[in-house]
């Protein structure tokens, strides 16, 4: 994922491309951890 800075103007493609990765991340959390047992540091909620 890119690092976004938020005090820079930001493209939309920047904006799109971490959604993008957001959203693969939630199907591969959704995938290998549905009881959501590894929610002890950042985590991605599995919904």
């Amino acid at each position: 994922m890119p690092d976004i800075d938020l005090r820079e103007p930001t493209s939309w493609a920047t904006w799109q491309s971490a959604a993008d990765e957001l959203k693969r991340l939630v199907a591969l959390k959704r995938q290998y951890d549905p009881q959501n047992v590894f929610r002890q540091n950042h985590n991605i909620p599995p919904d």
